[in-house]
């Protein structure tokens, strides 16, 4: 991996954010558009605890 000189910066941070988002059916301010941290696992544990369902084999 290269590191970057100082003063220099990534390709993420030159782009431009949006002015709004669409969340929950509305139309909401970046600045003002935070997710509670909970919401943000929820759906990757969810997404786990399916895969084992469907994968589980009682016989292995």
């Amino acid at each position: 991996m290269t590191q970057q000189k100082t003063g220099q910066r990534s390709e993420t941070d030159r782009r431009e954010t949006p002015k709004y988002l669409w969340r929950s059916g509305e139309l909401v301010e970046w600045d003002k558009a935070t997710v509670h941290i909970s919401a943000l696992g929820w759906t990757a544990i969810s997404s786990v605890f399916e895969g084992i369902r469907a994968y589980w084999n009682p016989e292995h």
